[in-house]
């Protein structure tokens, strides 16, 4: 009696797999990519340095992953952004010498959406 009371309790197998998507995020130089991505992934905001080249995290949801590519705010590294499903911009308007640069990447944003209609993904 107790063991199948055990095994109705604890061997119900392993939860089905979550969907995984691909999202690719790009911003500026000192935008705050790393730190939200750290912020999403739960861990310590203590050491966090500035992206070289790239840098990849899972983010986990109850309902899917998200894998997330961070690119460095390089701008070789844009040509990149078609490959993802998902996009996520990241835009820092706190510095004034930014300024500039962050109505330029907002207006190639806005252009961006308005070529393409984004194939919709339910989580």
């Amino acid at each position: 009696m107790d063991y199948m009371c055990f095994r109705a309790l604890c061997c119900k197998g392993p939860p089905p797999p979550r969907p995984e998507y691909d999202i690719v995020c790009i911003g500026l130089t000192g935008s705050g990519k790393t730190t939200l991505l750290t912020q999403l992934c739960s861990e310590s905001q203590d050491n966090i340095v500035p992206t070289t080249g790239f840098n990849i995290k899972a983010v986990p949801f109850q309902t899917a992953i998200l894998n997330v590519k961070e690119l460095g705010g390089i701008k070789k590294y844009f040509e990149l952004e078609p490959l993802a499903r998902g996009k996520r911009w990241i835009l820092q308007a706190t510095s004034l010498e930014n300024m500039d640069a962050v109505k330029d990447s907002f207006s190639k944003l806005i252009n961006l959406l308005d070529e393409r209609e984004p194939e919709p993904v339910q989580m």
